[in-house]
């Protein structure tokens, strides 16, 4: 495998950069196996973080540029608006930046949406996130100055995460310096400093938290998060977790004397999300991952200790069992979609994205010899 990179020679100043610098040029094509530096993703570093760096130390200067040589396949607008959701493929960055995928995966929200059964395509995955995340860089200036490379946290986009756990002072969303909101994806790549008025964000001012229960609440949303973004071997069978998990909300709220309809108005939502959350119903769009925050807030519990009560439950949960998908031979990710015209059971794999019947062929064959 092979990847070109373009080198301008301007024909007006003799000069040799990667881009066009004046209107009279030729190109020359070098290949490599990998760009010259290719460093690797930081512990919980946000994909659009990881893009800016590995454009910054090689000296890729614009958005452009750096969507031909990652992302060759598709369209650069829509390199233009990455915000750190799984892409439909890492095409030639694996190779550019000598990072193979799976690694790649965790500076995105894959394992999060994987752990609710989700699809994990970015329109899915945005829409299950919708609320919760935030569309502008916000950072931790104390961060910044022990960071050895300087790079942005995943865990800074959840809007729940208002303080960083680990110098209890306040997330900024806004340059301390301009007060201009910061892009989370933008050229010139220079991590840390502001593209507005160019300053070094490190030196803008957090404030501290003082109060012992707020420093609870946070370190208690720290935890999930954490828990939430990192890899784990038993997201393949998310499906029956998720159940087991909604039937776990509906016992405690049982066990509360709460009604469905009383919780679904005490945290906003509708009746239909709360049953949904209760089935483990991972295909409807109703339940967000901010239903499920609100729903286990309510219950004062955490989505944390909630998914390792499920996983670590001697019971299994006793559910029906669902068809093998015909497109991938496997029922992990199969779930209900409804039903047919004719009454019959439709599924939906979310591992391959593929609808079908269970039962088609027999129809098929029952109405051949009728």
């Amino acid at each position: 495998m092979r990847l070109s990179i373009s080198i301008s020679i301007c024909g007006v100043c003799s000069s040799i950069s990667s881009l066009e610098c004046c209107t009279e040029f030729f190109t020359m094509t070098y290949y490599f196996d990998a760009l010259p530096l290719h460093p690797q993703p930081e512990h919980f570093e946000s994909l659009t973080s990881y893009l800016m760096r590995l454009a910054e130390v090689n000296g890729i200067s614009s958005i452009d540029g750096l969507s031909a040589l990652c992302f060759p396949r598709q369209d650069r607008r829509i390199t233009r608006d990455i915000a750190d959701y799984p892409p439909t493929s890492f095409d030639q960055l694996t190779i550019v930046g000598a990072c193979n995928e799976e690694i790649l995966r965790t500076t995105t929200f894959f394992h999060l949406t994987s752990k609710f059964g989700r699809s994990t395509l970015p329109q899915p995955t945005s829409r299950f996130l919708s609320g919760c995340m935030s569309q502008y860089l916000r950072y931790c200036p104390v961060c910044f100055t022990e960071q050895q490379v300087r790079y942005y946290l995943l865990s800074w986009r959840f809007l729940m995460v208002t303080y960083c756990y680990k110098h209890k002072c306040r997330l900024l969303e806004v340059c301390g310096h301009c007060g201009e909101l910061i892009p989370l994806f933008t050229s010139p790549f220079k991590l840390g400093s502001c593209p507005k008025c160019q300053l070094d964000l490190q030196l803008c001012a957090a404030d501290l938290v003082v109060d012992d229960a707020e420093l609870e609440r946070v370190a208690h949303i720290h935890n999930d998060i954490v828990f939430l973004l990192t890899p784990h071997l038993w997201e393949v069978d998310s499906g029956s977790i998720i159940r087991h998990i909604g039937r776990g909300f509906a016992y405690v709220r049982q066990k509360k004397r709460l009604t469905a309809v009383e919780v679904a108005n005490q945290i906003g939502v509708t009746l239909t999300v709360v049953e949904g959350i209760e089935r483990g119903d991972s295909q409807g769009r109703g339940a967000t991952l901010q239903s499920y925050l609100k729903y286990a807030h309510y219950l004062c519990l955490g989505l944390r200790e909630i998914f390792s009560g499920a996983i670590n439950s001697p019971a299994p949960v006793s559910t029906t069992s669902l068809p093998l998908c015909p497109f991938c031979q496997q029922s992990h990710y199969v779930t209900r979609c409804g039903y047919n015209r004719s009454g019959s059971q439709r599924y939906k794999c979310q591992g391959c994205h593929r609808s079908f019947t269970a039962l088609g062929k027999a129809h098929e064959v029952k109405r051949r010899t009728s």
